[in-house]
Formats: C-alpha cells, sequence, structure tokens
C-alpha cells in the first residue's frame, strides 16, 4: 500500500491497533481508512468505501510430499490419511470423510508427520506452508490445487477520501498486473514522495 500511494505522491503513516479500535476509528473518520480488512466490513460500516481491488488473498491448501498426488482432485484423496490443527473449525469440516484423521497442537508437528510419512496430507494456510517448506527443509512440499478456501482482503477508504477510490484501484490494478508472481518481500522500497498524510490505523480480521 505505501509503494500505491507512492505513486499519487501520498505519504501514509500506518499505526498499529486493535482490530476492534482500528475499525471504530476508521469508520468515525479519526483515521483514514483501514489497510487490510475482509470484504464484508463495508456492509456493516456505511462510511468507509472499499477498494475494489483484493490486496490479500488468503488461502488454505492440502500439502502433500507424495508426487504420485500432482494433479489429484481433493476429492480423489479421501482413501489418504489427513491432518489438521486441533480445533481448527474449517480443516475439521475439510476432512471429513478421510480414511484417517489425525490432529496436532502446532503445523511444525503435522508437517513432521508428513516428512516421516504417518499422514499423507496436511490442511495449512498457503503462508504457512511455504514457511515451513523452507525452516523445515522440506522442498518436496506442494499444495494440491486448486485451493480449498480463500478469503479476500480489501483496502477501505473513509468517505471523505471518495476521491482517492478510484485513483488508487488504478494503481494497485497496475501494481498486480507489473508484479505477477512476484512476492511482496522481493521488492525492493522506493522513496515516498511526501504531500499529504493518509494516516491508518490496521489490525486484520475474520
Amino acid at each position: 500500500m505505501t509503494r500505491a500511494y507512492d505513486e499519487l505522491g501520498i505519504r501514509i503513516e500506518a499505526v498499529q491497533a486493535s482490530p476492534r479500535r482500528a475499525l471504530l476509528d476508521a469508520a468515525s473518520g479519526k483515521t483514514d481508512g483501514e489497510l487490510v480488512r475482509i470484504k464484508d466490513v463495508g456492509a456493516d460500516h456505511e462510511s468507509l468505501i472499499r477498494v475494489d481491488v483484493p490486496i490479500v488473498v488468503a488461502r488454505t491448501y492440502a500439502y502433500a510430499v507424495n508426487p504420485g498426488l500432482r494433479g489429484k482432485s481433493f476429492d480423489e484423496l479421501k482413501h489418504l490419511r489427513i491432518g489438521h490443527i486441533a480445533g481448527a473449525r474449517f480443516a475439521v469440516e475439510l476432512a471429513e470423510g478421510f480414511t484417517e484423521i489425525w490432529t496436532a497442537e502446532s503445523p511444525e508437528q503435522l508437517f513432521e508427520m508428513l516428512r516421516r510419512d504417518r499422514i499423507d496430507l496436511v490442511i495449512a494456510g498457503e503462508g504457512t506452508g511455504q514457511r515451513l517448506s523452507r525452516e523445515l527443509d522440506m522442498p518436496e512440499v506442494f499444495p494440491i490445487e486448486p485451493s480449498l478456501h480463500s478469503v479476500a482482503f480489501y483496502h477501505f477508504l473513509h468517505e471523505s477520501h471518495a476521491d482517492l477510490v478510484p485513483k488508487i484501484e488504478d494503481v494497485l490494478r497496475r501494481q498486480l498486473k507489473r508484479s505477477s508472481g512476484e512476492t511482496y518481500e522481493d521488492r525492493k522500497s522506493r522513496e515516498i514522495i511526501p504531500d499529504r498524510n493518509i494516516l491508518h490505523k490496521t489490525g486484520m480480521s475474520s
């Protein structure tokens, strides 16, 4: 978002706050908007305008190490052993119907079970899967396509900045087209040109 506003000559300052306080401040106009929120936030706060370009998409996958599972649909894998974090309601629902269902307290435990062939699949978020593949030195781990679930997150602006919404949408679309496959960590910071200050308090909610 810093890069996007940079293209418009706008400096933004992000201030951490609890999700509830951040949302109340943005909706009341005390701050100028929300950096990242789920799509439905706007339905409860009419003063917030959604910038209609998803800036983050959180995806959930079934991860495997057996190359023979590539190209298989999730429904074709019900005869296998699957694992998920204990108490994760969405994962519990996804795992229904599998031959064996294992739970663990941490994703690290699940990926170790996957490594040791104690389970065949792990239900985990995309970021978690990528992180553990690196940290546990498991380059053989891959996600079963397509994702099992996805949640899009959007940027919101207070209605007092309605004029900025179409401008920032255009910039975000251009950025997404340019980056295609480039991760946020790979992008180099660019100098921000001070012009006007937009203060956001942020906190993800779901």
